[in-house]
């Protein structure tokens, strides 16, 4: 019935996992922006389920309580809030290596 969002910790073991794979081979290992599209994927996904349950709490559906409702806006917040992390620090790094001197 609850649905696990990804953690940061999750997002960190792709990395790991995208590091160890062959350096930069896109044959055999994940790509950085593929990770990427999962992770805000994911927490799209969190998002529409928490409306969703709003929505049916809001009509009255007798098989959705208010603790279900909560709990997934909750994940939803974290998730976007993770996800805004992220591209914040990826967007950083970026500039950081764009203002590098050659």
């Amino acid at each position: 019935m609850i649905e696990k969002v990804p953690s940061l910790d999750t997002f960190h073991q792709d990395i790991s996992a995208l590091k160890s794979s062959s350096e930069g081979s896109s044959a055999t290992g994940t790509k950085f922006q593929d990770i990427l599209q999962q992770w805000i994927k994911s927490a799209s996904d969190a998002e529409i389920k928490a409306q969703s349950l709003a929505h049916q709490f809001a009509l009255g559906a007798e098989e959705v309580s208010i603790h279900q409702v909560m709990i997934a806006a909750q994940k939803s917040f974290i998730a976007i809030k993770a996800s805004t992390e992220v591209t914040k620090r990826c967007l950083n790094a970026y500039q950081e290596i764009w203002n590098m001197p050659i």
